[in-house]
């Protein structure tokens, strides 16, 4: 479990912050279909381990199964529903990121949206 547990947070950091945290290379041309990946995976990932904490639970208290695994996919997918917030508020778009293009020896200010 707990290796499952690094491997999604890494998945997490992937879809939060494109770019910085994986070995792919990343353009505009691959990014959409690279981020559905890692949300496809990682939406698999994080069902099958809600699933089994609710399983566990079932198990604990000698209840009744209650649709684990449809519980499993509903929690997953709510969470992954909220990246998108969780994005707004690790980099609001008022942001300004600084780079230096030295082909060209100028500073070119560019906006996160």
């Amino acid at each position: 479990m707990q290796t499952a547990v690094i491997e999604m947070i890494h998945k997490f950091r992937e879809i939060l912050f494109p770019g910085y945290f994986n070995r792919a290379r990343l353009d505009p041309a691959n990014l959409s279909y690279h981020i559905g990946q890692t949300v496809a995976e990682l939406f698999d990932m994080l069902a099958e381990q809600i699933s089994r904490g609710i399983r566990h639970e079932c198990f604990k208290y000698d209840l009744e199964c209650t649709d684990c695994r449809e519980r499993g996919y509903r929690h997953a997918l709510s969470l992954l529903e909220s990246v998108p917030e969780m994005q707004n508020i690790l980099a609001p778009s008022d942001i300004q990121i600084r780079t230096h293009d030295t082909s060209k020896s100028s500073a070119r200010s560019l906006s996160t949206t």
